[in-house]
């Protein structure tokens, strides 16, 4: 086999097809035995693994033995040295016991000594009181001696209790510690059996060495034949360039050597290539994006010069003109990671908004997924993507890039904004306004604290009122926005279209409801003096006068600067002396309007009635 790889290799040097096709077969067999060794390598760390994790557990036993043994002849020393001290207890007690004996048989003799006395009472009458006397003492001494006797005979008992407690406790040592070393004996044996198996892991740890070497033999042929590829693919685009009418094809295979190759020595040659084909196929967008490119990515290439020096040349054309401009304020470190450059890029080539760079940015984007696909930048390339799918009208794939983000990465931290983008296509796009507001509720749901989260809810209070006709929906969503979002710039809006839609249901009572809800909670809103207007307007309506008097005095006395301020209070007057007949009441507004709106109409109008009234 290794003849047939070396034959092989060498007729791939020399070039010939037939050689190179050999090589080609050798190396699919070379790369069967790799992996199989591979395989073989796996299982055998595994069971290495497993085979050291067990003698490090036997190990781990084997000191725990060591130590609860240690612990129990310790243990064992102290119980005997106690049973020395009991037994020299029993002992002295035993003396002690044999001293009461003696005085026990003392005081048989004492008794018998008694008795004779008893019998010889009657003759020596003088001597029974004595003798009484002297027997209750030794009645006494007897009973104290008893007692004495029945004590020590007590501890006695304990004494022998004790002592088989301690046979037993002894006889339980002298098993756990034919246990210990029964278990110890079974550890080293083990141990033994251990180390013969770590000779055979060194026997397999060689192995895994060859195999390593033999994968590094493997990339390093790779590794030679990208290089060649990468070789040939650039040579071959570089013909394809020399020719005008294969231009574009040689615009393609420079972008797939880039694309696979963006570390190969040719690659900032290939982007600078590019860039002059577009030019030459009057693609000034592309070939400014792609000089971009080669800014962001090559910073230190020598083309860069070179593509400054021919932007400079045809800065008279408008887009090369602003892209120089452009270019002369951005700043390039190589030192950055590639990887931040590269998103660097496709976020100013986004933020140029040009729809010309749409396609371009579009294959730039899915070129940084593929080669940074774990990049903490690839969320935001990715919603990229779905952004100029948008632009070019394909909702649907946006729709799925955007989905891609949600479910590929669900820590991204403008997830909110993905979510509102999707609900932004199903309403403006695609006209679907049911599946909008679902994703809007999705969203709102998941993110309720976004800042993001208001404003789409007023978009789904909307889609309810003007598309959807849904009125008790849009109605509650108003009312949603104002409760859950108080401080949001749209509340004041919500309450004013709640109200406006209640009027048109004829809901009146809801409506006034809500024009008061605003001018109270939102008083320094702008909408506030025209929610004040409408509440008059509509008591006015109903020929309730007082409160609409009461509301359009509020709102001279708390918006002057109102543009129907001054009229309304006027009116209220007017109301007064009409409607009311309240001569004083229609006094007291006019005076009004003559202190707060000096040198208008409506104040001299208003002077004439108060002397009229005044009459």
């Amino acid at each position: 086999m290794k003849k047939g790889f070396c034959l092989g290799l060498v007729v791939v040097l020399i070039g010939g097809v037939v050689g190179v096709c050999y090589g080609e077969e050798d190396t699919a067999t070379l790369q069967s035995k790799v992996d199989r060794l591979t395989k073989e390598k796996e299982g055998l760390l595994e069971k290495y693994q497993v085979m050291m994790e067990k003698r490090l557990k036997e190990t781990e036993a084997k000191e725990e033995l060591t130590e609860r043994f240690t612990k129990e002849q310790e243990k064992t020393k102290a119980l005997e040295q106690d049973l020395a001290k009991k037994q020299a207890t029993i002992d002295e007690l035993k003396k002690k016991l044999s001293d009461l004996e003696v005085q026990l048989a003392d005081y048989e003799k004492d008794k018998q000594l008694i008795i004779q006395l008893k019998t010889s009472l009657s003759q020596e009458g003088s001597k029974t009181k004595e003798l009484e006397t002297k027997l209750a003492e030794n009645k006494n001494l007897l009973e104290e001696r008893q007692t004495t006797i029945d004590s020590y005979k007590q501890k006695e008992v304990e004494i022998s209790e004790l002592k088989a407690s301690l046979t037993e406790q002894k006889i339980k040592e002298e098993e756990l510690l034919a246990d210990l070393k029964k278990k110890i004996s079974e550890n080293e044996v083990a141990l033994s059996e251990s180390e013969t198996k770590t000779a055979k892991a060194e026997e397999i740890r060689k192995e895994l060495e060859e195999e390593k070497r033999l994968a590094n033999e493997k990339k390093a042929l790779e590794a030679e034949w990208q290089l060649k590829e990468a070789e040939r693919l650039f040579a071959y685009a570089t013909n394809l360039y020399q020719t005008k009418e294969t231009l574009l094809f040689a615009v393609s295979e420079l972008n797939r050597y880039v694309e696979n190759y963006p570390l190969g020595k040719e690659a900032d040659k290939a982007i600078f290539m590019t860039m002059e084909a577009y030019d030459e196929l009057k693609n000034s967008a592309f070939s400014s994006a792609a000089f971009l490119n080669l800014f962001y990515l090559y910073p230190e290439s020598q083309f860069v010069t070179k593509a400054k020096e021919r932007i400079e040349k045809l800065a008279k054309q408008k887009e090369y003109k602003e892209l120089l401009n452009e270019i002369r304020t951005i700043s390039v470190s190589s030192v950055e990671p590639r990887e931040k450059r590269f998103f660097d890029y496709l976020i100013y080539l986004n933020k140029i908004a040009n729809p010309k760079f749409c396609d371009y940015l579009l294959s730039q984007a899915t070129t940084f997924l593929t080669q940074y696909p774990e990049s903490k930048f690839a969320s935001s390339a990715q919603t990229i993507i779905g952004d100029l799918l948008v632009k070019t009208n394909k909702d649907y794939e946006a729709i799925s890039s955007y989905l891609k983000v949600i479910y590929l990465y669900p820590d991204f931290s403008s997830l909110a904004e993905v979510y509102f983008k999707i609900g932004m296509v199903y309403q403006k796009q695609l006209k679907k306004y049911k599946q909008a507001i679902d994703v809007y509720q999705e969203g709102i749901k998941k993110f309720p604290d976004s800042p993001l989260s208001s404003q789409y809810l007023f978009v789904v209070a909307n889609l309810y009122q003007e598309e959807l006709k849904a009125y008790p929906e849009a109605l509650t969503t108003y009312q949603r926005i104002v409760d859950e979002y108080p401080q949001a710039e749209n509340a004041p809006l919500s309450l004013e279209k709640k109200a406006n839609l209640c009027i048109k249901l004829k809901n009146y009572q809801e409506a006034i409801s809500a024009f008061n809800q605003l001018a109270t909670k939102y008083s320094k809103s702008e909408k506030a003096p025209f929610a004040l207007n409408s509440m008059g307007e509509y008591y006015e309506g109903i020929k309730d006068n007082r409160s609409a008097i009461s509301v359009y005095r509020k709102l001279a006395k708390e918006y002057p600067g109102c543009q129907f301020s001054c009229g309304k209070l006027f009116l209220a007057g007017k109301l007064a002396k009409d409607e009311l007949k309240d001569t004083n009441m229609a006094i007291e507004i006019y005076k009004e309007v003559v202190n707060q709106f000096p040198g208008t109409k409506e104040a001299e109008s208003a002077q004439k009635f108060i002397s009229e009234l005044k009459k």
